[in-house]
């Protein structure tokens, strides 16, 4: 069963039905500030660190309720519903989201009044803009209002869940026309603030959770919405919200757009107050000026669909299988972005409070998004070198922002330093920078420490050698790449779920890809479609995770509910899926003296092409396989000049280069 489709050309997942199995969410904003947004409008947003600089309320436990969010509601006489259907679900004459790069479009249509709800992240701003633009397609004049809501969190998201008697004594807010500012806990601890705004002027608002909602009632039903006004509550203390109220009137075909930007804003301690406890809105103000019109957020989301598609064409295969061409092209690469950026710290799966920053995981990452964006990966690794410690071993996670390890999982993963030798090469391979090996590195970001980032790599090896068992093999610690290797974690989930006997996603590639190393390509290719997305879309209500991404693990034979997957998007499969289909399946292989070409495919996979951008080159690679094999290389021509064997030298001469290779 269906709940959607693909829509290639416009590189978006269209949802057809909001009642998705389990929430189908997207990810907005590229670096720094970021949303998590589902089918239904739920989801947060934070700045930098999910933990230390979350900016809106996430329920946790919250899967597949999913029932707080960014929300907009329109009532019309007695009718109150949502463009989104969610949180009050009235059944709606039409629904659709449309999931993009980086952007969701909602459009949701009730008795002739449409709305259209674009949310995205600019590409250098660190604000959230929602484009709703509202049409009257009846042949009726419309008199309705639209109300917005979003609930502010305490900055510091483990705080929030669970400091209450203090932090229902904080809650601060100011307001200034149409634009509310949250600046709990700014006197003293912090310098800075969230807002949120509308270009136009409202009638009412509410910054008061319990004004807008009432004491006993929810999102689901809110006290002030159902009412048609607002209070104009001021928050003191308890839970700050924000929230607006546009009256509007529409004559039949009239269609009015508003504007609503929700940002975050830090000031120098020095500028903190422009009056007596009164915030500094200078950098707010810019930003609101800033988007205050259609035309500026329309070329904000031009740049940001521009930013993708460059991203995105530095591999693009052509192939005879749809569904190949729209993982690989799309959304892999898609999703080897967001788990660089999110690490296993924020998902509708992962807390945003526990994980952080993966010492492992985001060594893996980087293998899938390397090829996008090399600059930002040599970044993340001198960055995660950085928390290693002198002895070579490291934290297991940390915090984006502290760069300390979190308490509740410390250090101890024997694998830890092994991968970071992994993403090393597959930097220099990817780049050729061996500079990066004597950039100076602090162990634990003390930078009186620091040695190159070869001695990091020396010692994450001597760790490990120095860390065996009397039979000579390496001890794993508190736990191996595998984490439950540790004796009685395995049982302690029950039979077909996650390591005892569930189907573990991140093992697959690994299998795909060393059938294709010993040029099975039919097997590989086999293993590499029982756990892509696209091939499952069509049983999408047993599989219940997005079809458009990777999830962590599915259900084995053993568990009650076979085939269901779970924990999506933040998974190493993603990465190690890209290595596989775009390394080994396809065989483009980046290697230190440039691209070596091994494809590994079905005898009946057909011809197919890729154009590969490659240190600053871009390669035009056709396959053809007349003779139906499933690996090696019979010849290949580079510029039209035959060249031995399969590698292609590595030259800056020209920016453009033509490969032609016949499979045999």
């Amino acid at each position: 069963m269906k709940y959607g489709f693909f829509d290639d050309a416009s590189m978006e997942y269209v949802i057809e039905r909001p009642d998705t199995p389990l929430p189908w969410i997207n990810y907005l904003g590229t670096n720094g500030f970021f949303r998590l947004i589902s089918n239904t409008g739920g989801g947060y947003c934070f700045y930098k660190d999910a933990k230390l600089l979350r900016i809106t309320r996430y329920r946790y436990n919250n899967v597949p309720y999913d029932n707080n969010g960014h929300y907009f509601y329109i009532k019309e006489g007695d009718s109150v519903w949502n463009p989104s259907w969610q949180p009050v679900k009235t059944p709606l004459d039409f629904y659709q989201c449309r999931h993009g790069l980086g952007y969701s479009r909602f459009t949701g249509e009730k008795n002739g009044l449409e709305a259209q709800v674009l949310c995205f992240v600019p590409t250098e701003d660190p604000c959230q803009i929602q484009k709703v633009t509202l049409t009257n397609r009846s042949s009726e004049k419309k008199n309705f209002q639209l109300f917005s809501y979003v609930e502010w969190c305490l900055w510091n998201a483990d705080d929030d869940s669970r400091n209450f008697q203090r932090n229902l004594s904080t809650g601060e807010v100011e307001i200034e026309g149409s634009a509310i500012y949250h600046k709990t806990e700014y006197r003293e601890r912090r310098n800075h603030y969230a807002f949120y705004s509308v270009n136009a002027p409202v009638s009412h608002f509410d910054t008061s959770r319990d004004a807008f909602l009432g004491v006993y009632q929810g999102p689901e039903a809110p006290k002030a919405v159902l009412a048609g006004a607002l209070t104009d509550s001021v928050a003191s203390g308890w839970y700050p919200i924000a929230a607006h109220q546009l009256d509007l009137c529409l004559e039949p075909g009239e269609r009015k757009t508003f504007i609503f930007v929700l940002g975050y804003a830090e000031n120098p301690q020095e500028e903190k107050w422009e009056a007596t406890n009164v915030v500094n809105k200078a950098k707010a103000r810019k930003l609101l000026e800033k988007y205050g019109d259609e035309k500026t957020v329309d070329q904000a989301f031009e740049e940001l669909c521009r930013y993708w598609k460059e991203l995105l064409s530095n591999f693009q295969a052509a192939s005879s299988d749809d569904k190949v061409n729209r993982m690989v092209n799309i959304w892999n690469q898609y999703q080897c972005m967001v788990t660089f950026n999110m690490s296993r710290s924020a998902s509708y799966y992962e807390s945003g409070i526990g994980r952080g920053m993966g010492f492992r995981d985001s060594c893996q990452d980087l293998l899938g998004f390397l090829h996008l964006i090399p600059e930002r990966a040599r970044d993340r690794i001198i960055d995660i070198a950085s928390t290693q410690f002198p002895d070579g071993s490291a934290y297991h996670q940390y915090q984006p922002l502290t760069k300390k390890g979190n308490s509740d999982i410390g250090s101890g993963f024997n694998d830890d330093p092994l991968w970071l030798i992994a993403a090393v090469n597959a930097y220099i391979r990817e780049t050729g920078d061996l500079s990066i090996l004597e950039e100076q590195v602090p162990f634990d970001n003390d930078m009186s420490t620091a040695v190159p980032l070869m001695e990091h790599l020396k010692r994450s090896f001597d760790f490990i050698a120095a860390h065996k068992g009397p039979h000579g093999l390496p001890l794993i610690g508190r736990a191996d790449w595998n984490d439950c290797l540790n004796l009685g974690e395995i049982s302690s989930y029950p039979p077909g779920y996650k390591e005892n006997g569930g189907i573990f996603c991140h093992n697959n590639p690994w299998v795909s890809i060393s059938e294709a190393i010993v040029g099975r390509g039919e097997r590989a290719f086999e293993v590499y479609q029982k756990i892509c997305p696209a091939f499952l879309e069509e049983i999408s209500e047993v599989h219940r995770t997005e079809p458009y991404v990777y999830s962590q693990m599915v259900a084995g034979k053993d568990a009650p509910n076979f085939g269901e997957a779970k924990n999506s998007w933040l998974t190493g499969t993603a990465a190690w899926t890209f290595v596989n289909i775009s390394q080994y399946i396809l065989g483009i292989q980046p290697t230190l003296q440039g691209l070596k070409i091994d494809p590994c495919i079905p005898g009946d996979f057909g011809d197919f092409t890729v154009t590969r951008k490659y240190r600053g080159v871009t390669y035009h690679i056709q396959v053809s396989n007349p003779d139906h094999v499933e690996k090696g290389v019979a010849s290949m021509t580079v510029d039209g000049t035959a060249v031995k064997g399969n590698l292609i030298p590595f030259s800056k001469e020209k920016d453009q280069v033509e490969v032609k290779v016949i499979m045999g």
